[in-house]
């Protein structure tokens, strides 16, 4: 989950680099670090935190430059937070940064040490550097020692690598791990996402598993892994891409809560014409779409929430059996897939590692059978995995805890289902007529359920001590309840539970007190009596329970927030809004990293 940036220029590249770092930061914030070639000479600075404290130290340095080099931003998973471990990582002919993992680094590591290694970290990424040196000790090839590191290594990894003797190349290759190439006429550059290098590039080469680039001023040069030159279209970036800033807000999920009435609107955009919903990346596949019996979907984090409710509407509005698996355990269980089904990946960034592997275990297992991603990022690794993507067209989403692509996934997967029953006749006109109609209402509903969320601050302000909060919820809102609890202890801290209401009393009834509030999500519908009995027996043990629902009740201990009316088939999607408002105000009131939590990363690509 590092962000890794490379190039080589005509000009000094510290601040195309650290721009690039910058903009990778949301992969990982735990250390950075560049390293730098110039006269055969390299120049190494580290430090941990963020990429600021980095910036700094490079401003104290008098003659810090180079033409070419490597810039890395850490998430740590091999060895703690330290200048030790971070990236870069320099050896006698070698400069490198990698992402991802290798999962046989302890066997490596074991003979390089036997063979005279002396290892300065704790992370996995140091084996590489010296796989380079024992293969370019022997062979003389900068290429040879590569070609070895692909053959050696298990797991995955972006690489950029610098050779002290050579000023005019950077090496990259990569496998499991996203990067992406750039050039202009006289500069190259590598990253982990194209948006670390957009601004000032003119186009842009994705890089295949086992694929070797080779990145000079004036161009690059795209090898397979023995050697042979391959040809890559390259893609033309466009310079009118949306510039993200704050917008006047104090932090970027904030702004991402409070944009969402737009967003969802261009969602929705083309999409919604006349009293019908087109989706024209179906066309090639309808009758595909007409054969579907059984739905997969694969996800994790966020987006699994976004899944179990999309469960609900496959299986109420279209009577199709749905499944859905968390990605990270896909690949080890029994695959047990059923003629005529359907698999959906949803992914914000199009990069979840586990979602990608689990998708390509899809195509080798079941080529026969139609993938569909739901995915934030046009281009990414899972749309280019799969036979058709569905854009959420959400714009960038910065803040580490996701808002804007949950919602805007759900009205993705709501105009898919219409389209599947289209194609099957599946619905009649009265729920042909009610999706359609209800999510025209979208935009202004959510609206409405931003205004009304201020209605929870003064029950946030009893959160600023607390150390446990639990949620529930009923059929699609005990999913709705798992995202709420997600968002609460990702940029809160405090640590909070999700449970459908009914499992209550299977246990998790010990875990009430007077001091652990309770958020129930009870919309007032067919099974509002159901989860108001769970309410009371958490009031009858002394608990205390804010219960959003548009039906208000006045009782001991219950503190009742009036939610506004909107369609049944909206209110996961509109009922998301107050909890993620409670989640970043409770946040805000703690003091916490908001749109940089600890621990975490935004784009997860490790497994």
């Amino acid at each position: 989950m590092c962000g890794i940036v490379a190039g080589i220029s005509e000009k000094n590249i510290t601040p195309i680099l650290l721009e690039g770092l910058k903009k990778l930061e949301y992969r990982g914030y735990d250390s950075s670090g560049i390293s730098l070639l110039f006269d055969n000479e390299f120049s190494l600075l580290k430090e941990t935190g963020k990429v600021k404290n980095l910036e700094l130290s490079i401003s104290k340095e008098c003659s810090f430059f180079g033409k070419l080099g490597l810039a890395h931003t850490r998430w740590s998973t091999h060895g703690k937070v330290s200048k030790e471990n971070a990236h870069p990582h320099n050896s006698k002919n070698f400069s490198i940064v990698h992402n991802g993992i290798i999962e046989n680094y302890l066997g490596l590591k074991g003979d390089l040490i036997k063979k005279g290694y002396d290892f300065k970290s704790e992370t996995d990424s140091e084996v590489i550097l010296y796989i380079l040196e024992e293969s370019y000790k022997s062979s003389g090839s900068v290429f040879k020692a590569i070609q070895d590191v692909i053959q050696k290594t298990k797991g995955s990894y972006a690489l950029g690598i610098i050779h002290r003797k050579n000023e005019e190349v950077v090496w990259s290759v990569k496998k499991d791990s996203p990067l992406v190439i750039g050039k202009t006429k006289d500069m190259s550059l590598m990253a982990s996402d194209k948006n670390a290098i957009d601004s000032c590039t003119e186009e842009i080469y994705y890089l295949g598993d086992n694929e070797i680039a080779k990145l000079e001023k004036k161009g690059v040069t795209f090898f397979t892994s023995d050697g042979k030159i391959l040809y890559k279209e390259g893609i033309k970036i466009d310079k009118n891409q949306e510039i993200v800033g704050k917008g006047g807000f104090e932090y970027f999920m904030e702004k991402e809560i409070y944009e969402q009435p737009e967003v969802i609107k261009n969602t929705l955009k083309n999409r919604i014409k006349k009293e019908s919903i087109y989706l024209d990346e179906l066309n090639r596949y309808k009758r595909e779409l007409k054969k579907i019996e059984n739905v997969e979907i694969i996800s994790c984090g966020t987006s699994n929430h976004a899944a179990l409710i999309s469960k609900y509407w496959f299986e109420n509005i279209l009577n199709i059996p749905c499944e859905v698996i968390i990605a990270s355990e896909y690949r080890y269980k029994t695959l047990l897939t059923r003629k005529n089904t359907l698999f959906i990946t949803l992914s914000q960034s199009g990069e979840t590692a586990d979602t990608l592997s689990a998708l390509k275990l899809i195509n080798e297992k079941n080529k026969h059978l139609l993938s569909i991603s739901v995915c934030n990022v046009e281009g990414s690794s899972i749309p280019r995995e799969s036979d058709l993507t569905l854009l959420t067209n959400a714009g960038k989403e910065i803040g580490v805890a996701s808002t804007k692509a949950f919602t805007s996934q759900l009205a993705v997967m709501l105009m898919l289902i219409y389209s599947i029953g289209r194609e099957k006749r599946s619905l009649d006109k009265e729920m042909n007529s009610y999706i359609i109609k209800s999510l025209k209402k979208l935009p202004i509903k959510m609206e409405e359920f931003l205004n009304a969320s201020t209605s929870l601050d003064s029950f946030i302000k009893t959160l600023e001590n607390t150390t446990s909060a639990l949620y529930i919820g009923r059929s699609e809102y005990g999913a709705l309840a798992m995202e709420g609890a997600l968002k609460l202890k990702e940029i809160s801290y405090i640590h909070s539970e999700s449970f459908y209401a009914g499992e209550l009393k299977h246990g998790s009834l010990a875990l009430i007190d007077e001091n652990t509030p309770v958020i129930a999500i009870a919309p007032f519908n067919e099974l509002f009596d159901k989860i108001y009995s769970n309410i009371e027996e958490i009031l009858a043990r002394n608990g205390k329970v804010l219960m959003l629902s548009d039906k208000h009740i006045i009782s001991e201990n219950l503190i009742s927030i009036k939610m506004p009316e909107c369609p049944e088939i909206l209110k996961p999607i509109c009922y998301s809004i107050p909890l993620q408002y409670l989640a970043f105000k409770t946040a805000k009131l703690k003091g916490t990293d908001i749109d940089k939590p600890r621990n975490l990363a935004k784009s997860v690509t490790v497994e």
